[in-house]
């Protein structure tokens, strides 16, 4: 049945609006804290409780609103920012839109309390759901504070869908790491649940290693080297990590342009293609860097958060950018003397073969006992042969399957995993954003097979893993396992499998030969589903006469 075309109601429309800026605590959190720093503080005190979803309260010491300002302060469009569409192409502010508040107020019960630098009285605003409920005077020192409660108390759909508080605190810091990075000059205090979680020190020389500490933790501060380069009004200063403290991906990639934190995967090209040879293939460098330079060479509109942005000359950028990187610092390899002794177990490589490699199948109809040959091994496939039949075997995902259900069965049955003790405890220093979510996770971690507990600060102590998890690899996967589950909102039982998954894949490493093909095969044909990985993936297919007479004929 057609329907008619209608135009939305006010309240409707207002919450589309907020769909697209508040996503989560976190967004709040940002647009408020921008909003703060737009509007000239120079300390800002944010403090959340229960991850951001029961209240949030964001402090500054800005120029404040009067009166009849804080009236428009949650209309839509309404803004301070900007006059005319020439302004949106020499942006100097983190906001512009005029939406923030007015989303934030259609989803929440709101107050604004805020004083004018001008002087005179404060105004204190009372909003539900988008609505003034009253304004009054109110007396504070000059500045604004924003208080947050009950958000998504009226888009319940909206509300079932945010993560753990641990998630959504998670989340919070992140953002809270990239504001006080890109403003270093600015005092950010941050307190959630009552505890003081980190005070920047504020510097009117830019991002120092104090800001490293404290934000991203000690260890990540020392792999850093500081870095500075200027042309004429193009400026790039901060900290490259040294070519040996490179990741598997770009989470240790902090970019600032003009002042707003910025995705740009052009530049991190750029920046890792300046390290040349000294950067391991598929790795990525880590990078603290504020870039200055025209506001009309970046165009910002062009991303509801203007976390993306589109240079108006890629190709002179990109020069520059090289041309800065070829004067980087030169990097100072030291090693502690508390680690340059360590030794550890070696963890096992490969699987142990049985005596025989004939066994028994189960839940297979088609024949109840089988002998199989490897007649061929190419990489990680395997071609083996099964009385007249063929099979195609994906050996990488067959090991990893066999693991993954052994791993099932043993956490099933509340048994800990075959694990290998290190003979020397090895501290990791962890992301504070990622600390709190694997310290949610330490019980499930120890059931299979992970033996490690939390120290002070952000840093924890690793005695035992599971093979073939090795020491040198152990970062990437629990930061890699704990940025997944901070991504996505995890059930218990998901949870288990994630893990499990990650675990068992390491196992894809496992090197193969016939004999170990041959054990494979027979394994595998004992699972109840030989043919795919609980994940979907396809392990085997059966080759018949007719398709190798296509393949040959064709």
């Amino acid at each position: 049945m057609r329907r008619p075309v209608r135009v939305l109601n006010e309240e409707t429309i207002n919450q589309i609006a907020a769909g697209e800026v508040i996503e989560n605590p976190a967004s709040c959190v940002k647009e408020l804290v921008e909003n703060s720093i737009d509007a000239g503080a120079k300390e800002i005190t944010i403090e959340t409780k229960a991850g951001g979803k029961a209240f949030i309260r964001v402090v500054d010491d800005g120029i404040g609103m009067r009166r009849d300002d804080l009236f428009l302060a949650i209309e839509r469009h309404a803004t301070s920012k900007i006059t005319s569409v020439e302004d949106l192409f020499s942006l100097d502010t983190l906001g512009f839109r005029g939406e923030a508040i007015a989303s934030i107020a259609s989803v929440s019960k709101l107050t604004i309390t805020t004083r004018p630098i001008e002087g005179g009285a404060g105004s204190k605003l009372y909003a539900e759901g988008g609505k003034i409920i009253k304004i009054e005077e109110s007396t504070r020192s000059q500045g604004t504070t924003v208080e947050i409660s009950s958000l998504f108390f009226n888009v319940p759909v909206r509300k079932k869908f945010l993560k753990s508080v641990a998630q959504e605190s998670t989340s919070i810091h992140k953002v809270l790491v990239w504001l006080a990075l890109s403003h270093p000059f600015l005092v950010f205090r941050w307190i959630h649940d009552g505890r003081e979680e980190f005070l920047t020190p504020g510097s009117d020389e830019g991002i120092s290693e104090g800001h490293l500490e404290t934000l991203l933790g000690q260890g990540v501060a020392e792999s850093f080297v500081p870095f500075s380069f200027q042309e004429s009004t193009f400026k790039v200063e901060g900290f490259l990590g040294k070519p040996s403290a490179h990741r598997p991906n770009r989470l240790g990639q902090y970019l600032f342009i003009n002042g707003r934190p910025i995705y740009s995967p052009f530049i991190s090209r750029v920046i890792a293609e300046g390290y040349g040879t000294a950067l391991p293939m598929g790795r990525h460098p880590q990078f603290v860097l504020q870039v200055d330079m025209p506001g009309n060479w970046v165009d910002v509109n062009i991303h509801p958060q203007k976390r993306e942005v589109r240079f108006v000359d890629q190709s002179k950028l990109r020069d520059l950018l090289l041309r800065c990187l070829e004067k980087r610092t030169e990097e100072k390899v030291s090693i502690p003397t508390h680690f340059s002794s360590m030794h550890v177990l070696p963890l096992a490589k490969e699987i142990k073969i049985p005596p025989t490699v004939e066994m028994e199948t189960k839940n297979l109809p088609l024949v109840s006992q089988i002998k199989v040959n490897v007649v061929a091994l190419v990489g990680h496939f395997l071609f083996v042969q099964k009385g007249d039949e063929l099979y195609l075997i994906n050996g990488k995902e067959g090991v990893a399957k066999l693991q993954e259900e052994r791993m099932r069965k043993l956490y099933a049955e509340n048994e800990i995993p075959p694990s290998q003790s290190l003979l020397l405890p090895h501290t990791l220093e962890c992301p504070p954003h990622l600390y709190k979510i694997l310290v949610e996770e330490l019980p499930l971690l120890k059931k299979l097979g992970i033996g490690m507990r939390a120290l002070s600060g952000s840093t924890f102590l690793i005695d035992a893993l599971p093979p073939p998890i090795s020491l040198d690899r152990v970062e990437d996967f629990l930061f890699g396992l704990a940025e997944e589950m901070r991504m996505a909102k995890i059930k218990q039982k998901d949870l288990v499998s994630l893990l499990i998954k990650k675990v068992s894949s390491s196992f894809s490493k496992t090197s193969l030969n016939a004999e170990v093909g041959s054990y494979l095969a027979t394994s595998l044909l004992k699972c109840d589903n030989p043919l795919y990985t609980l994940g979907g993936v396809k392990i085997m297919r059966k080759i018949t006469e007719k398709e190798l007479e296509k393949w040959i004929g064709g």
